[in-house]
């Protein structure tokens, strides 16, 4: 009786734990990515932008308005970008938060001097 509620019990745990995870398989297409849309935002305090974004949606090309989000310390917000590769096909490059150790709002992995403390 226990390992058949065991069993159970992990092959829920399974299924939910699916679909909280984004996927982050590469999806390549033929079809170029837009130029980015204008969007106007006002600065705020303790917030940064999520500019939009060109999405692939049933075969069409949707644009996804941007937004704020709540700024991170030691955080720098990279964004979403099409990419295109030498066989002429794109990848949507999906952006994020990037560590920023010295807040110069360049990421620690393409930072030349990531630790340099007269950027804070």
């Amino acid at each position: 009786m226990m390992n058949h509620k065991a069993l159970l019990a992990g092959a829920m745990f399974a299924s939910l734990a699916g679909l909280a995870l984004p996927s982050r398989a590469d999806i390549y297409t033929d079809a170029y990515y837009p130029a980015q849309r204008a969007e106007h935002f006002e600065v705020r305090a303790g917030y940064v932008v999520v500019p939009g974004v060109w999405v692939r949606h049933d075969g069409k090309q949707e644009w996804i308005a941007g937004h704020y989000v709540t700024a991170r310390q030691g955080y720098h917000y990279e964004r979403d970008r099409g990419v295109q590769h030498a066989n002429s096909e794109w990848t949507m490059v999906r952006g994020g938060w990037l560590l920023d150790t010295d807040g110069d709002e360049v990421p620690d992995r393409t930072d030349n001097h990531p630790n340099d403390s007269r950027m804070r």
